[in-house]
């Protein structure tokens, strides 16, 4: 938590959609929520953020890209909620001719565009495998306790190159666990974060140690098709530099994408996969992607693997 104080003495308190203990305490007059939409715990931190406001008017200002929350429609549906969207093309004379030629041009009239440049609250895209309302039915809340879990995988969907052009390298950590929220114990998968990044192999590499180190990871899932034994190799040399030993499982793609994502999407309509908490980047291409159509969905691919190699129905990843 941070802390600006005004010229007038005044003082504002910072606080991050990350941490939503961090929110607790405070006797706030007011809040300024903003990229509310991208809140890793949103309702949490909303929640904490609400019991703090108390004093005078206790009055919020919501600044956002509106995403799909179910929150968000909430709170956009209340009485004493005030909506007022502006475009980015209503601030046009102040932009850049360069940000106008390489962001605002390219983007006209696709769905990323109608969201981030029109301030579109987006529903369902025909053709996605994936809906809002899926995902958001069996969502995990952020401060449920979690099942223990029996297997947890690292998933990367790797990047050859790493220039400012390249796909990213997809992260998408899974993990599963007997659960009973729908009446009867059953496998379910949990999604648990996102560490998704543009970079160097050895950047990519970190960063799928990392996620195995945060999450107590039992295997990194690396797919070869795009560069063969080359993930393994910098997995290990990676994870020599850090003095550890990480298990690294090779898969192959010898199926479509939509082929392979059905049989997952297919798990969330049958209720056996849990986000933990939002995890919107991951989200928001799962809800967009046309089998097909588009650049190659890093995160979906990444998800796909893990779910898969958790093997629900089977019950072993080790089988």
């Amino acid at each position: 938590m941070g802390e600006m104080v005004f010229p007038s003495g005044c003082k504002g308190k910072l606080f991050s959609g990350e941490e939503p203990e961090r929110a607790r305490g405070p006797n706030l007059y007011a809040l300024w929520a903003d990229e509310f939409c991208s809140w890793k715990y949103q309702k949490a931190t909303w929640d904490m953020l609400m019991f703090s406001l108390r004093k005078g008017a206790s009055q919020t200002c919501i600044t956002t890209t509106p995403k799909p929350s179910k929150l968000w429609r909430e709170i956009q549906a209340r009485d004493t909620s005030r909506v007022i969207k502006m475009r980015t093309y209503d601030n046009i004379a102040n932009l850049s001719r360069a940000y106008i030629e390489n962001i605002i041009k390219p983007y006209e009239g696709t769905t990323l565009g109608r969201q981030e440049l029109d301030a579109e609250d987006l529903d369902n895209v025909d053709g996605a495998l994936w809906t809002h309302e899926l995902i958001e039915k069996y969502r995990w809340p952020s401060d449920k306790p979690l099942p223990n879990f029996t297997t947890v995988l690292i998933p990367i969907d790797p990047a050859a190159t790493s220039k400012d052009t390249s796909d990213e390298a997809g992260i998408i950590p899974v993990a599963k666990a007997p659960c009973n929220c729908k009446g009867e114990t059953q496998l379910h998968a949990f999604v648990l974060a996102d560490y998704t990044l543009r970079g160097t192999p050895d950047q990519w590499a970190g960063a799928a140690i990392n996620a195995m180190k945060q999450h107590h990871g039992d295997a990194i899932i690396g797919e070869a098709n795009n560069g063969g034994e080359m993930v393994s190799t910098i997995i290990r040399y990676a994870a020599a530099e850090r003095k550890m030993s990480i298990p690294c499982r090779l898969v192959w793609a010898s199926d479509g994408k939509q082929t392979r994502a059905t049989p997952i999407q297919m798990l969330y309509e049958q209720g056996k996969v849990h986000h933990v908490g939002n995890v919107p980047l991951l989200e928001d291409e799962m809800t967009t992607w046309i089998p097909g159509v588009g650049r190659s969905p890093n995160r979906i691919d990444s998800l796909v693997w893990g779910i898969t190699e958790l093997r629900l129905q089977s019950g072993s990843f080790f089988k």
